[in-house]
């Protein structure tokens, strides 16, 4: 009995790992190791450096854009380290396991409640909405070449912006996903009128503004230069399509690091450039590592850092 409960406690975890092996199978089972061997032999290993920098850039915009949502609470040098162990910690840990790390190690460093953390997190998803869906309209024009679509990323702009305003106006509005989200963390039972949800308008903006700016230049020339170096010609509308993909990949219920069903999306991708599963299974690859090795990593950098920096805290005292 004790186990069934331990297993729908931990149903989440076990979809994923099971859409990830699913996805594995339906994928491995098509691969041409010749095939491989062949596009391997056409990789530009000179734009690694150039990738390592971008990516460096690309991990400040989220770090930066995190220090906004929280109105510039702590350093940003503490919010570079919360986004590293973040993203470190969902290439690692199940279902998400990063983001609530980063909340846990943003309350040690800022003593900002958990369940405030964990609103702003809901903010960044909102922010990041609107530019996914953006992205998917200039990406339909860029292949379809009719830029009348791009009323429509506007016109969701617009609702948007518009639905975040009313929320800042009306923060009853999230009463009940905060009641949520402290049952669900059973911590930081401090009074809601203590605490202050959400970001200003002020703060609000420049998070959108950071936001644009994340997924359009640094984003998007990442996977730029991913094209770059395993060969291919740099394209704004791959780049944007392989982003939006990814996106995908990473946001359906999977193992760590979006394995598997990361693999299975951005093959698909290639599919529909016009190349074999075989070859976009090897992009995937190369990809996946490229995305979650470099940040996992530093994540584990960080930690012994900030464990060896309090053990020596605890020494003197």
């Amino acid at each position: 009995m004790k186990l069934l409960k331990w297993i729908y406690a931990q149903r989440k975890v076990f979809i994923g790992l099971l859409m990830s092996a699913a996805a594995i199978f339906y994928i491995y089972k098509r691969i041409d190791l010749s095939l491989l061997l062949r596009v391997q032999a056409e990789f530009h290993l000179n734009y690694l450096p150039l990738y390592l920098l971008i990516f460096l850039v690309t991990f400040l915009a989220f770090a930066l854009r995190w220090w906004f949502v929280n109105e510039s609470k702590g350093s940003v040098w503490t919010s570079f380290k919360a986004t590293l162990l973040a993203s470190g910690g969902n290439a690692l840990l199940p279902a998400r396991g990063g983001d609530v790390l980063r909340m846990l190690y943003f309350k040690q460093k800022t003593n900002q409640p958990v369940s405030v953390s964990a609103v702003r997190a809901i903010v960044e998803k909102g922010l990041d909405l609107p530019i996914l869906l953006s992205t998917v309209m200039i990406t339909f024009s860029l292949f379809q070449k009719d830029m009348r679509i791009l009323l429509v990323p506007a016109g969701l702009l617009i609702v948007i912006v518009c639905i975040l305003v009313l929320i800042k106006l009306k923060p009853d509005l999230l009463t009940a996903v905060i009641h949520r989200v402290e049952s669900f963390l059973k911590r930081d039972r401090t009074e809601k009128s203590e605490m202050k949800f959400l970001p200003s308008t002020s703060f609000l903006t420049y998070s959108f503004l950071m936001t644009a700016f994340m997924w359009y230049v640094p984003v998007l020339l990442l996977y730029g230069v991913f094209l770059k170096l395993v060969g291919l010609e740099f394209s704004v509308s791959w780049s944007l399509l392989l982003i939006l993909f990814a996106a995908l990949g990473v946001a359906l219920p999977s193992a760590p690091s979006g394995l598997g069903v990361f693999h299975a999306s951005i093959a698909s991708a290639f599919e529909l450039l016009g190349y074999s599963i075989e070859v976009g299974l090897f992009y995937a690859t190369i990809l996946h590592a490229l995305l979650n090795i470099p940040p996992a990593l530093l994540a584990i950098v960080v930690y012994l850092m900030d464990y060896d920096t309090a053990s020596r805290n605890n020494d003197t005292t």
